[in-house]
């Protein structure tokens, strides 16, 4: 009996939590859409409904107005969209997506329909397990593609830059990957001005300044390895 009290408690506030967040994203919506801060409106809505961190970061992260949706939808390739395509990758921004999924953090769906996660750090990556497991889920997807070129850009101010790179190129060479790492200033300034072939990230305004089109990398690798079902805020609209 207590258990199956239990269940039914905790089953009610998952529903209760959702149709929250579900009425948040609603009100959200509807002031961006008319222009207002964005800082302002996520703080008010998340105040109003007492979201939690989490849930914040759902809004900050994947509820854009229409108008952006559309450009982002419009701009996102398919796989067989890369052959004998040049593919520049936001290198931590993919990896992070991935090692939060690895890491039990919560991926999403976003309104643009780019896999995003929750996670509140993006400035640390631990050379653990997990680590591992995500390069192996990178490098054996990237096996299986038909694809010219791929270069993996790095922010040379992330703590381990160098070492990481390092180990990305030798599994790259092991599997005779035709790809390039380079670790610079900023991968964001490269990516916003790269005028031939395919760029890769989930950074917002890197895609809105993008002046080619993109390919959801981070996604399309943990498909490849695990098919997941992510949580897809487009579902609470």
């Amino acid at each position: 009996m207590k258990n199956w009290l239990a269940f039914l408690i905790k089953h009610n506030s998952m529903k209760e939590g959702k149709l929250r967040l579900k009425n948040a994203i609603k009100d959200y919506l509807y002031f961006i859409e008319r222009g207002y801060s964005v800082k302002s409106v996520l703080k008010l809505i998340s105040d109003h409904y007492r979201l939690n961190k989490e849930e914040r970061t759902l809004l900050f992260r994947g509820v854009f107005s229409k108008k952006i949706c559309k450009k982002r939808k419009n701009s996102l390739v398919s796989l067989k969209n890369l052959k004998n395509k040049t593919l520049h990758c936001d290198g931590f921004n993919i990896i992070f997506t991935i090692l939060s999924y690895l890491y039990g953090i919560k991926t999403f769906i976003g309104l643009d329909s780019i896999l995003r996660d929750a996670s509140e750090s993006h400035n640390t990556i631990k050379m653990d397990d997990f680590f591992k497991k995500a390069i192996d889920i990178l490098t054996n997807f990237l096996t299986n593609i038909n694809i010219k070129n791929i270069i993996f850009y790095f922010d040379y101010p992330i703590s381990h830059s160098k070492d990481i790179v390092f180990i990305l190129e030798e599994e790259f060479c092991k599997k005779s990957l035709p790809i390039k790492t380079e670790v610079v200033q900023s991968p964001d300034f490269i990516l916003k001005n790269i005028v031939e072939g395919i760029i890769s990230t989930s950074d917002g305004i890197i895609i809105d300044n993008s002046k080619v089109k993109v390919f959801d990398l981070a996604r399309n690798a943990l498909d490849y390895s695990f098919k997941p079902k992510y949580f897809d805020l487009r579902s609470l609209i």
